[in-house]
């Protein structure tokens, strides 16, 4: 479970509550979607597609972490950078789910 602390204060950065957070109202506005609505469904696929970043950005964090792995020449305690290509981004500039699975899968 998740600490009873500020969100920054969380092994993982925070981004595994804000993942459940997200995946709660996906589901909530799910169960009560009026279907004939024109595109209602969007909102929807947005909060879930936002929830896996969120979940991919926490296991990231968890694995270097855990397994003490550095971000390039910073230490795995440091702010989370990814590998883009050619150079470290932040984790917090990345959205991609494709690039935050793909890092992830390397771990």
């Amino acid at each position: 479970m998740y600490l009873f602390a500020p969100l920054e204060r969380h092994y993982d950065k925070g981004f595994g509550a804000m993942g459940d957070s997200f995946q709660d109202a996906a589901t909530v506005l799910k169960n009560q979607h009026n279907r004939g609505n024109l595109n209602g469904h969007l909102p929807i696929c947005y909060l879930f597609r936002h929830s896996i970043e969120l979940f991919l950005k926490a296991a990231i964090i968890i694995v270097h972490q855990g397994l003490r792995i550095s971000y390039g020449e910073e230490p795995c305690t440091s702010e989370p950078k990814i590998s883009d290509v050619k150079k470290l981004k932040s984790i917090y500039a990345i959205h991609d789910i494709n690039t935050l699975y793909k890092y992830l899968s390397r771990l």
